[in-house]
């Protein structure tokens, strides 16, 4: 009887000093029924990553029904923090909702894999997913012309305020410098004419 001592663990399972795998007592297997717009949008290879990086082992492929099958296999909570970000994927999927089954264990399950379908659904599936994409970027283009036509929209209509403002502020500068000269004007004058009437006092005095 081999000494049940895990040394390591790979891709949900332990090995014990014989190198015998034995599956830990903790792991569970579910099958995850996905439901949503979750064929011919890349669903099972980000489901693939995401699995591959929670560290949980099994298989996701397509249904008859359009809905998507997904094996998982791994710790509890992996599994719930996988399904997670499952749930969480954005972009051309849309995950309505993931119903967890119980199912047995396998000790056959070395990694996380796409099972794939027959040769024309899997093309149909790619090009309908490259179309997905196509749509999407050409609505973000879209989306980017009309912000960046805005923005400069913005930017003409501040820049008529800033030219607008500049103008009030030029004739207003002009209109304080002509009030000034004239102010300076008015001095001097009267300055001039205090000192020739001093001047004439003077003059007077002296005859």
């Amino acid at each position: 009887m081999p000494i049940s001592i895990y040394i390591i663990r790979i891709f949900g399972r332990r090995y014990n000093l014989s190198g015998e795998v034995e599956l830990a007592p903790r792991l569970k297997a579910y099958k995850v029924f996905a439901t949503g717009k979750v064929q011919g949008v890349g669903f099972r290879r980000a489901v693939q990553q995401l699995a591959r990086k929670a560290g949980i082992v099994g298989k996701v492929k397509n249904l008859d029904d359009g809905n998507v099958e997904i094996l998982a296999q791994g710790e509890e909570e992996e599994i719930d923090a996988f399904l997670a970000s499952v749930r969480e994927l954005e972009a051309l999927v849309k995950v309505d909702d993931l119903r967890k089954v119980p199912t047995r264990m396998s000790g056959e399950l070395g990694s996380f894999k796409i099972q794939h379908g027959k040769t024309p659904e899997e093309l149909e599936e790619g090009l309908a997913g490259g179309q997905e994409q196509l749509i999407l970027m050409r609505k973000d283009l879209n989306g980017f012309s009309s912000a960046t036509a805005g923005n400069f929209n913005i930017l003409a209509n501040k820049y008529d305020k800033i030219s607008e403002t500049f103008t009030i502020l030029t004739a207003q500068s002009k209109q304080f410098t002509d009030t000034l000269t004239t102010l300076t004007n008015l001095a001097k004058e009267y300055f001039d004419e205090r000192r020739a009437t001093h001047s004439s006092k003077e003059s007077k005095k002296q005859s």
